[in-house]
């Protein structure tokens, strides 16, 4: 994924307010990164941690949506169980679950911006 093709990235807390960054902020750039290590999952089935364990985002690179639907599982604390989407305005292009331990790393260095948003962003 080409951080100059997105135009527009936000993240949707389980509990509050979508919070959109400028695309060139270091939490865009960070995210891209820790993407690579995606690896195929079945349905993550458990429960989750705790609702701020569970956040959803979303991307936007030029008619195309990209959706991730995020969960940190209870007994699983160090990887991040989802689902991810690709649309376009008509159709759905991809869809599939996930799991990473490298998002699981940026949840732990930037999830205080969702979490706390009055603080530090």
């Amino acid at each position: 994924m080409d951080a100059k093709a997105i135009t527009s990235f936000k993240i949707y807390p389980f509990a509050g307010q979508p919070i959109a960054f400028k695309t060139s902020a270091p939490i865009v750039e960070a995210f891209l990164t820790s993407v690579t290590d995606f690896h195929s999952s079945s349905s993550s089935a458990g429960s989750i941690a705790s609702l701020d364990h569970s956040w959803l985002i979303e991307i936007l690179i030029q008619e195309e949506m990209i959706q991730m639907s995020c969960s940190i599982l209870s007994g699983k604390d160090h990887v991040v169980f989802g689902y991810i989407g690709k649309f376009r305005p008509t159709s759905a292009l991809y869809y599939g679950h996930f799991q990473s331990q490298q998002l699981f790393q940026w949840y732990q260095k930037y999830s205080h911006v969702w979490l706390n948003p009055d603080g530090n962003q």
